[in-house]
């Protein structure tokens, strides 16, 4: 019975020990932006966020091109990747899809947008929806822009990044 009794009290000691611990018995603590500083309080800082800028872009149709750019484009556009220029303060890219065994894919642009001196391209290639043709193209896409840098990362909705194409 002693044994028990001294279990008992032991175990309540224990317990009680280990509640005391939880509780702190000090001054609050405080956020360090609400200290005092110099005599009045920090003000808070406003939180550093990335900058994004969506850029505004039209589609160029190859026949606007100069003979020598279409000559280009007719070159590498079996390749998946893209090319750029620069003429005049503005860029070019021409987004080749690669060869399709159909005729009907598209290649489309959701976006352009200007990340901290990144410019990022987000493009959607879509398969035909009905039936067609059974010959090999090589659909691509020529954008003009401005505003960018050359710093590009090129994506489909797929997650896949396109490569630049180096010409010779």
């Amino acid at each position: 019975m002693k044994k028990v009794f001294a279990i008992v009290i032991v175990a309540i000691v224990i317990i009680a020990s280990l509640t005391a611990c939880s509780s702190y018995g000090g001054a609050p603590i405080q956020n360090p932006r609400t200290l005092p500083a110099q005599g009045g309080p920090v003000a808070p800082q406003p939180s550093q966020g990335i900058t994004v800028n969506e850029i505004d872009f039209e589609i160029i149709s190859p026949e606007n091109l100069t003979s020598e750019k279409q000559d280009i484009l007719e070159k590498i556009k079996k390749n998946k990747g893209f090319i750029f220029w620069e003429e005049d303060s503005d860029f070019y890219i021409a987004i080749f899809a690669g060869e399709k065994p159909t005729a009907g894919y598209k290649l489309e642009v959701k976006s352009i947008e200007d990340n901290e001196g990144k410019t990022n391209i987000l493009i959607d290639v879509t398969a035909p929806q009905d039936f067609a043709a059974e010959v090999i193209t090589y659909p691509y896409i020529i954008i003009k822009t401005t505003g960018i840098t050359d710093n590009f990362n090129i994506e489909d909705m797929q997650g896949e990044v396109y490569k630049m194409i180096y010409v010779k």
